[in-house]
């Protein structure tokens, strides 16, 4: 069996191709442009369209057809995949997500017409969205990928399950009132390989090569806790001795020492707003808000050489933030569900993080089985 890799590609360094996809970064989350778009809103600016056979990538010409250019990025780079074939959007054409970078893939897509993009839970989607975005597409993600659609299982599975996916279902165990948020140490900026000449192609090229490394796009509550558990054993929060600074995540009666480097602890970003970052969040985590990430000054706050966990409510958010700082040479992994898969709600607090509930987030609309596109009629929201 031959196995097919990628090339390495011809590149150079330099600092000037991090600051063309910093700026392009920092335009894109300052925007004011939503980051994501509601079923119920795509449901209603979906039109009429004909019946579409099967189509090959080469040959689709969106052109020809009204409303959104829908994307279903299901699976990382089978074109035919098992659940586009169980049920997808109507009208809604494939592209693998890790294959979304390449050009014949890019061609097809046109930047005068809003593209919505959808994995399974808009995790993904989120990345494949930002990216896309500061390529100039005016792209947007399904929240909720496909279980905000439909509620058939085979058609949109991995649904957000309270019971399986909160860690801490009674109890917040990152509750902190501390009010020093901001991480004190800077960092050098990473450099950016690319073989790109020109601004676009620059960020083309960076996007592209974080996508062929096949890097884990999301990591879950229990996976970025439970190696710590295993090694501490059950842990405490703990305030340090000096006043005015943030929470410490200790297991209890161990001290670690102010030099100990033997335990790979991963840097957790939080990038809600600081008011709700201060209601609740996971110890340890530093906090800078989501449209103020790249800036480059809150760049240097982030370590080039540790794996970043970045955190927002939904999860939904923070992926476009992964994406992005990963095509900046951070390595940047997303916390699925974010804050909804860590904790039900502040401790002491009567309101739930926002959270998937399959009553009012699932819609149930219309789903389109087979290798076809399909035809929709005009959706009723």
């Amino acid at each position: 069996m031959t196995i097919k890799t990628r090339q390495p590609k011809k590149t150079h360094e330099t600092h000037s191709a991090f600051e063309i996809i910093r700026k392009a970064a920092d335009d894109y989350v300052s925007s004011g442009k939503r980051l994501y778009i509601t079923a119920k809103d795509l449901c209603g600016s979906i039109v009429e369209t004909s019946y579409m056979a099967r189509l090959e990538m080469e040959t689709y010409n969106p052109d020809f057809h009204e409303g959104p250019v829908i994307v279903d990025l299901r699976s990382p780079d089978s074109e035919m995949p098992e659940q586009y074939y169980h049920g997808h959007i109507p009208s809604a054409i494939h592209i693998p997500w890790r294959k979304i970078t390449q050009l014949k893939m890019l061609t097809t897509l046109p930047k005068d017409r809003k593209i919505v993009v959808y994995s399974n839970t808009g995790q993904t989607g989120g990345q494949a969205a930002a990216m896309l975005g500061v390529m100039g597409y005016d792209a947007v993600n399904l929240k909720w990928g496909m279980t905000a659609w439909t509620g058939e299982v085979k058609a949109a599975p991995d649904r957000y399950d309270q019971k399986r996916d909160v860690i801490w279902q009674n109890r917040s165990y990152r509750n902190t009132v501390s009010i020093n948020h901001e991480s004190d140490e800077t960092y050098p900026l990473p450099t950016v390989r690319t073989d790109g000449k020109t601004p676009s192609a620059v960020i083309w090229s960076a996007a592209d090569d974080y996508l062929g490394e096949y890097r884990p796009a999301n990591i879950s509550a229990t996976a970025l806790y439970d190696p710590l558990f295993e090694y501490f054993g059950p842990f405490a929060v703990s305030p340090y001795e000096e006043d005015g600074k943030d929470m410490l995540v200790i297991p209890f009666g161990y001290q670690p020492s102010e030099n100990e480097e033997w335990f790979d602890w991963p840097y957790i970003l939080d990038v809600r707003d600081s008011d709700i970052y201060l209601k609740g969040h996971i110890p340890g985590s530093m906090n800078i808000p989501w449209y103020d990430v790249f800036k480059a000054e809150y760049l240097r706050k982030l370590p080039p050489d540790r794996r970043i966990v970045v955190c927002s409510e939904t999860g939904h958010t923070s992926a476009h933030i992964v994406a992005l700082l990963n095509i900046l040479g951070y390595e940047a992994v997303n916390l699925k569900w974010g804050m909804s898969g860590w904790s039900l709600k502040p401790e002491g607090d009567t309101k739930k993080f926002n959270h998937y509930n399959e009553e009012k987030d699932c819609m149930d609309y219309p789903i389109v089985k087979g290798w076809n596109p399909g035809r929709v009629l005009k959706c009723k929201a």
